[in-house]
């Protein structure tokens, strides 16, 4: 039988699982491709939420009749006989006595999809020092149930669902038409959208691809809220078939969320939804997310998530949406103080002054972010290396070096008090002393 074996920084446990190298390793037939992401993925968010910075250890190995997944990874010692306690409740059903934080209804929520499919599951926690401990779990999954189209489900459904009426139209008309990203979608949907819109328009809510693709020519005119609405209702149609989909669809919604104040409270569990389908680009955005609402309390994922997003970067063709995302990693490692990071990040972009550009509304509160920050040295590499940076922001920079280094300057005008209020609402937001 086959195994695999992982050993390497936890920024590329998931780059590593959505390669597909572990699939080849295995001989895993295309059709069976996402039970065992879905097993692995179940596996490693556990670890995600839990984990320690260093190194993480998963072994894969393949029986005659299941897939047996090894973790081991170093995390905090309560955290560790956290997931050993709810683990316990999950195998007897016992019920928790107090109010459980975000990432503890998190591991909850993995632990009891684990528990649903899975014929072995175990936990051991071993102390490494006064507050770290050698965290473990097993875990064995029948192929039978890993590569089934239906859910399993240790407990019976007693309510069963009205039986859905056929369309006469074959799923594979429709399905042959579109591929999984919008770009591919709009050499079919062309420039008429809404008369496709119209085509559509008798299998909505019947077939996914009906509401994904009426979704998406809604999105292509700048309607949002049209997009979402169907968008949405794709995924309650979502099947085992459409899997492939999922990690995208979610992005997506996610990114409209992100910048909708009607639907903002749902974009961080629709993010994860989609990090979880594979979907690495979300990785980037969920860390944008916590850094852009000053979410403190998550510093420490932002700062993970971008490590993981920053792989993908090198092999994203386009160079818009390839720069967008060194933005956000040089911005989440100015919020952990990794200057070096930071700097070899934005070289990326501030190089591009075309891309700067067209994005002034992220550039500039990147580099006030860095004047909030105080690294003399960094704020002056930053205005002697990048040319877009002394024309563009000269009213920052003057503030700068007439108001904060030199409170007293002659050289102060009135016009930089509004900057100067800025610069302290972002130091008050972001703690920063």
């Amino acid at each position: 039988m086959n195994s695999y074996t992982f050993h390497d920084e936890k920024e590329n446990v998931f780059f590593t699982i959505n390669t597909g190298a572990i699939f080849h390793q295995f001989d895993v037939k295309q059709e069976y491709h996402q039970g065992l992401l879905t097993f692995l993925s179940d596996m490693a968010t556990i670890m995600l939420y839990t984990d320690l910075p260093g190194m993480v250890n998963f072994r894969i190995d393949e029986t005659e009749t299941s897939f047996c997944i090894d973790f081991t990874w170093s995390s905090p010692t309560k955290k560790a006989k956290t997931i050993l306690y709810f683990l316990e409740l999950a195998k007897t059903n016992g019920s928790i006595y107090y109010q459980p934080s975000s990432w503890e209804l998190e591991v909850i929520k993995y632990i009891n999809r684990l528990e649903s499919y899975c014929d072995e599951l175990d936990f051991t926690e071993k102390r490494l020092d006064n507050k770290t401990s050698q965290a473990k779990m097993h875990a064995s999954a029948n192929f039978g149930v890993l590569y089934s189209t239906k859910k399993p489900r240790k407990k019976p459904n007693l309510k069963q669902p009205n039986e859905t009426k056929k369309i006469s139209v074959p799923y594979e008309l429709i399905e042959s038409c579109v591929s999984s990203t919008i770009k591919e979608a709009s050499k079919y949907l062309g420039e008429d959208h809404n008369e496709l819109i119209k085509v559509l328009d008798p299998l909505v809510d019947k077939e996914f691809l009906a509401n994904f693709l009426i979704g998406l020519s809604y999105l292509q005119n700048n309607d949002n809220e049209n997009a979402y609405a169907y968008l949405k209702s794709a995924v309650n149609l979502m099947k085992v078939k459409h899997a492939d989909w999922a990690g995208f669809l979610f992005n997506v919604i996610g990114n409209i969320e992100f910048h909708s104040d009607k639907h903002g409270k749902q974009v961080e569990q629709t993010l994860i939804n989609s990090m979880l389908f594979g979907c690495q680009e979300s990785f980037l955005k969920l860390a944008y997310l916590y850094l852009n609402q000053a979410m403190l309390e998550k510093k420490e994922d932002a700062v993970n998530f971008a490590k993981i997003g920053k792989n993908i970067l090198p092999f994203d063709t386009d160079t818009s949406h390839r720069l967008a995302g060194y933005h956000i990693v040089a911005s989440v490692s100015l919020w952990n103080y990794d200057f070096e990071e930071a700097q070899a990040a934005h070289n990326q972009f501030l190089n591009d002054t075309e891309w700067c550009e067209n994005n002034l509304n992220i550039v500039e509160p990147y580099f006030l972010f860095a004047i909030a920050l105080g690294n003399k040295n960094f704020i002056e590499s930053i205005i002697v290396n990048y040319p877009i940076i002394l024309p563009k922001f000269s009213l920052l920079i003057e503030t700068w070096q007439y108001a904060i280094l030199n409170p007293y300057d002659e050289r102060f005008r009135m016009e930089m008090i509004p900057v100067i209020n800025r610069i302290n609402q972002t130091k008050q937001l972001y703690n920063i002393r």
